[in-house]
């Protein structure tokens, strides 16, 4: 559709802060789950964590899946994640995924696509993130990508707010990702959590040390968290903010 997914020059920006804020603010964070992520960029950043012991990688496009174990192009970018024992490549929906699964996971990172349609917007509902709730462990810790944080603001806005009414802490950050812009991400905990708790992260990271995953969590002046209704899968908001 025309539409960058993600571009080799700095993908490494989204996907670090993408998985390794949230891993860092778990003590010992052995079982993954990212729902989206089928090029398994996501997987391999959670791999570069030695307490993984099993990341389950849900993706409805099977194609990516097959792309990601067999194009070179693919394979070098993803460092042959798709092909890592300790990742489970599971082609489903990720609604109807966390609905019936009854595992429990202590990090689940939410790599999907931005709400364009009524089908994706459902994957950012209240709903959906009580799910998502229900699959993690007591220590358990989510995050969602968010989007584009100052012209999608709305947007942003909306899935903390959403968020709010099913987790007990809930913190917004964000990175500058040169192809896309001020990129958002939202994180949750069932209990307090601040910046100040972030574990040392991998030595071997591009983009992201210590300093720079603390600072992420200050947004500009000129963003703020808007006021917004909550995205739920009868009134799916986020779709008109979107728009």
């Amino acid at each position: 559709n025309r539409v960058i997914q993600f571009s080799s020059a700095d993908e490494h920006r989204y996907h670090e802060s993408l998985v390794h804020i949230p891993f860092s603010l778990h003590p010992n964070p052995q079982r993954i789950l990212i729902l989206g992520g089928g090029e398994n960029l996501a997987s391999r950043e959670a791999l570069k964590n030695p307490s993984v012991l099993q990341i389950d990688v849900v993706d409805i496009d099977s194609t990516m899946f097959h792309l990601a174990k067999t194009n070179r192009f693919l394979k070098e970018i993803n460092q042959d994640a798709a092909s890592n024992p300790k990742v489970n490549l599971i082609s489903q929906d990720a609604f109807t995924f966390l609905f019936a699964n009854e595992d429990k996971y202590d990090v689940i990172i939410s790599d999907l696509p931005d709400p364009t349609t009524e089908a994706i917007a459902r994957l950012y509902s209240k709903q959906f993130f009580l799910m998502a709730k229900r699959n993690l462990t007591k220590k358990g810790v989510f995050v969602t990508q968010s989007g584009e944080i100052y012209f999608s603001n709305t947007v942003f806005s909306c899935i903390k707010n959403t968020l709010n009414e099913v987790f007990n802490d809930v913190k917004p950050y964000h990175t500058y990702i040169p192809s896309f812009g001020d990129w958002g991400f939202i994180v949750a905990k069932n209990s307090d959590f601040s910046p100040s708790d972030l574990h040392s992260l991998p030595t071997e990271l591009t983009y992201l040390d210590n300093e720079q995953a603390r600072q992420s969590f200050k947004l500009p002046k000129d963003i703020t968290i808007a006021k917004t209704k909550i995205n739920t899968l009868d009134h799916p908001v986020i779709l008109d903010y979107f728009i």
